[in-house]
C-alpha cells in the first residue's frame, strides 16, 4: 500500500514539474505577458483560451519536443493541444511515465 502511494505521489510531482515546464515553455516562447500562476492548465489553448494560432502551436510543439526529448508528432492526434493538460499527458505517454 505505502509504495502504491508513494509511486502515486512520484506521478504526480512529476506531472506537476511537466505542467510548470510547459507554462514556462509558452511564456518564453509565445512571449506572454503572463506569469505563470496564471495560466489554466484546462483552458483552450486556441480560440476562446489563449488564442494561439497554427503557428504558435507548431513553435510550441517543437519547444516541447527538444525540452522533453520526445516526439509528440509521433503520438498527437488532432485533439491533443487542446490544454496544457492534453500536452502534458502526450508527454507523460511519451516519457512512459
Amino acid at each position: 500500500m505505502d509504495t502504491m502511494r508513494t509511486d502515486m505521489k512520484e506521478r504526480i510531482e512529476r506531472r506537476e514539474d511537466v505542467l510548470r515546464r510547459l507554462k514556462d515553455i509558452f511564456i518564453n516562447n509565445l512571449n506572454l505577458n503572463l506569469h505563470p500562476d496564471e495560466i489554466d492548465p484546462d483552458a483552450a489553448l486556441f480560440g476562446t483560451g489563449l488564442e494561439l494560432d497554427s503557428i504558435d502551436a507548431v513553435e510550441i510543439a517543437i519547444a516541447v519536443e527538444a525540452a522533453f526529448g520526445v516526439k509528440l508528432r509521433s503520438i498527437a492526434s488532432k485533439g491533443s493541444f487542446r490544454t496544457m493538460n492534453t500536452i502534458a499527458d502526450l508527454i507523460m505517454e511519451a516519457r512512459k511515465e
